[in-house]
């Protein structure tokens, strides 16, 4: 089934307009975009005069359970917002029912009107000192590599067990690699010699940075840089120097997609109307948010975004995944 969206304006992340334009739809997949289709080419006729299409937000880097909801309520409350794809770490349900609380996030994920990746937790437990409900092995994740839905591991935390080179956090990140799947990073003020022995593991990101100095080392090594606004950290202010010269511009090379690439990623309405019941207040919101995605940044954000940033324009920023198209009213 062919769907028309007409009498829109079109917000175009490639060269930052906003043109008036109709969308062909068909199925889960955007056909084009311009002024050339018609009535006659759909099956279904939707008149938006009024309203923008734009990309939906996609959050990189979340963990569903610290806004204690479940998945579908999760969507609730996001999807209102703009952001129709998140990248999840269930982390924290794992440390408590391990493998079991993985399975549970991907079932109770599933469709949903949020597109939800996973990426495998990669410390569970979260160090040698906690007193976790399980322990997560390399062998224990292999079998979630398989899932549609899982895109690799997640922050390697225990940076200290990667320069070590300890053999069980070693192995967690050659079965990613095995994969062919990306490894997310989290090692706050590592600098120097062991920076790049960390980022030489093959971790090719970080949500961590909290001055421009720390993210343009690790920009000059290679690695993608997330930056954090929200309820937690609010590091935007600091490394707003990123998207000056030479930082907004640097070259496609550096914001090639990841690796493996999600599949299935569809246009898809909004079924959460704004205002839908639940709180918009910082009780209520992911105390991880991290957000904004520009220049080379991987997009992530501050989910409930009602107040402000919002994980970046996807396609504007070199993004590891990008959403297709999602109706949002003009409010």
């Amino acid at each position: 089934m062919r769907t028309l969206l007409k009498n829109a304006e079109v917000v175009n992340v490639f060269t930052g307009e906003t043109v008036p334009a109709n969308v062909l739809i068909e199925g889960e997949r955007i056909l084009g975009v311009g002024d050339y289709y018609t009535d006659a080419d759909a099956d279904l006729v939707r008149d938006e005069s009024g309203r923008f299409i734009c990309p939906g937000f996609i959050d990189g880097h979340v963990h569903i359970e610290s806004s204690m909801l479940l998945p579908a309520e999760f969507a609730r409350v996001s999807v209102p917002h703009g952001t129709t794809c998140v990248v999840t770490d269930p982390h924290e349900i794992a440390n408590v029912c391990g493998g079991a609380g993985i399975d549970f996030m991907l079932a109770a994920s599933e469709d949903l009107p949020l597109t939800v990746y996973v990426m495998l937790p990669s410390c569970v437990p979260a160090t040698a000192f906690d007193e976790a409900g399980a322990i997560l092995e390399a062998k224990d994740l292999e079998r979630f590599y398989a899932h549609a839905r899982v895109l690799g591991l997640a922050e390697m935390m225990d940076y200290p067990g990667v320069l070590a080179e300890k053999p069980e956090v070693m192995a967690k990140i050659a079965a990613a690699h095995a994969h062919g799947c990306r490894i997310n990073g989290h090692a706050p003020l590592l600098s120097g010699r062991a920076l790049d022995r960390y980022i030489a593991a093959g971790i090719g990101d970080d949500h961590e940075c909290s001055s421009a100095g720390e993210a343009m080392e690790r920009i000059r090594k290679g690695q993608r840089v997330m930056i954090r606004q929200g309820t937690a950290a609010r590091n935007l202010d600091a490394l707003l120097p990123l998207f000056e010269e030479p930082w907004a511009s640097l070259p496609a090379g550096n914001r090639r997609q990841a690796s493996r690439r999600p599949a299935g990623i569809r246009p898809h309405r909004c079924d959460y109307p704004p205002g839908s019941g639940r709180r918009e207040k910082s009780g209520n919101r992911h105390p991880h948010g991290d957000a904004l995605g520009g220049g080379i940044f991987w997009p992530a954000g501050d989910w409930c975004g009602g107040a402000g940033v919002h994980g970046g324009s996807v396609g504007a920023g070199g993004s590891g995944y990008r959403e297709s198209a999602r109706r949002i009213p003009l409010r």
